[in-house]
């Protein structure tokens, strides 16, 4: 059997945090923000939101700026990724990013 590589997201977008030209093409990062719903130990409802970082090239996930807006919700499939960088105190670190490639726009914001 393969291996596979793909995760599919339902959920708000919070911000959209930088657009930049790498060669001939345009990447987007953005976040999204999913909820889960969960009785507690009490039954009393509770939400749990996960923050995702999601990272879309143009023509793949066609996201551009003008497309991806803050409150929209957005159906994201694509694969996960690990970037390892240094931070500015020297440590290494590692983040999670979801690279898109599609994107559905489900609602647009409330205005």
């Amino acid at each position: 059997m393969k291996d596979l590589n793909r995760i599919e997201l339902k959920g708000h977008v919070g911000s959209v945090d930088a657009t930049r030209d790498v060669g001939n093409t345009t990447v987007t990062r953005f976040t999204l923000a999913t909820n889960r719903s969960y009785k507690d130990a009490n039954g009393d409802w509770q939400t749990e939101t996960t923050w995702h970082r999601v990272e879309s090239w143009a023509g793949f996930g066609r996201a551009t700026p003008d497309r991806i807006v803050r409150g929209q919700k957005l159906y994201v499939c694509g694969r996960i990724k690990q970037d390892q960088y240094q931070d500015q105190q020297g440590y290494d670190r590692t983040q999670t990013i979801v690279v898109a490639d599609e994107i559905d726009v489900i609602t647009e914001p409330e205005s």
